[in-house]
């Protein structure tokens, strides 16, 4: 399938040649592709839903991964728990984990890769709006790692708490008020 047919895909993020999606927006792909996911699928011996919940297709067809984005549903912006990049034409599967790595990859618009239809959609287009706001995906060579990730939303001068962007300000006020009332 080419770059245009995965373009017509009415969900998911076109990014580098591959189309991103949720499990959920599966039923809405076309039919080949549909059918390329379920033997990367079977090839890799995995569930959705449960040890993956992100789609990535090349758009060549032969190759896909499933990604296990853990906190895909809390986390405004999901750490990659783990991948399995499927090579069909050669029948191989590499699994990749990063559950001990101290700076994953990480997901932003994940609005893009869910159905419209998904009930939490508006919520998760909040926050994109939010961070374009605050100028975070300005700078995309910045924004793909977690500790790069924070350290902008710091550097624009706020933190991400409980799954909210809060102004640093407060945060730093509250501190000093805690430091000052103790020095008194």
């Amino acid at each position: 399938m080419s770059k245009e047919a995965l373009s017509a895909v009415e969900v998911g993020k076109f990014v580098g040649g591959y189309l991103y999606l949720h499990t959920a927006a599966l039923p809405v792909l076309p039919e080949a592709w549909r059918q390329t996911a379920a033997k990367a699928i079977e090839l890799a011996c995995v569930r959705p839903d449960y040890d993956f919940n992100v789609i990535k297709l090349h758009q060549n067809g032969e190759e896909l991964s499933l990604l296990d984005y853990r906190d895909f549903f809390d986390d405004p912006f999901p750490a990659l728990g783990r991948s399995w990049r499927i090579l069909l034409g050669r029948g191989s599967v590499v699994y990749r984990t990063y559950e001990e790595s101290r700076n994953p990859p990480i997901l932003h618009r994940k609005e893009l890769l869910l159905p419209a239809s998904h009930d939490r959609l508006q919520e998760y287009r909040a926050m994109t709006k939010a961070a374009e706001a605050l100028g975070l995906f300005s700078e995309t060579n910045r924004i793909g790692f977690r500790a790069q990730w924070h350290a902008l939303i710091r550097e624009r001068g706020y933190e991400l708490i409980a799954g909210k962007l809060r102004p640093l300000t407060d945060a730093v006020t509250d501190r000093k008020i805690g430091i000052e009332s103790h020095i008194s």
